[in-house]
């Protein structure tokens, strides 16, 4: 099989595999796959973000998977990196 298909150059040639292969009328259909952010989701640690992803897989692709995005410059994480550093953790 991987010698026959490795001499394909064109669809052409993999219908004329499949056909004669499987003995059955064959049809390409285009499929377009699309990467996208996930905007809405922020998570401090990698593993919150796989949790998210475990538990809610029925919402994603077999495919997804974590990612960094730097929050340098960014006021709000500024904001929040200051509360937590200045945060007396004692009195909680």
């Amino acid at each position: 099989m991987k010698e026959e298909y490795s001499e394909m150059e064109c669809e052409i040639s993999v219908m004329e595999w499949i056909t004669k292969c499987y003995e059955e009328e064959a049809v390409l259909i285009p499929v377009r796959e699309e990467h996208f952010i996930q905007q809405s989701a922020m998570f401090l640690t990698k593993a919150e973000a796989k949790q998210q992803i475990e538990l809610n897989h029925h919402h994603y692709s077999e495919r997804a998977h974590t990612y960094v995005m730097l929050a340098w410059s960014a006021p709000k994480v500024e904001w929040l990196l200051k509360i937590l550093e200045t945060l007396y953790w004692a009195k909680i």
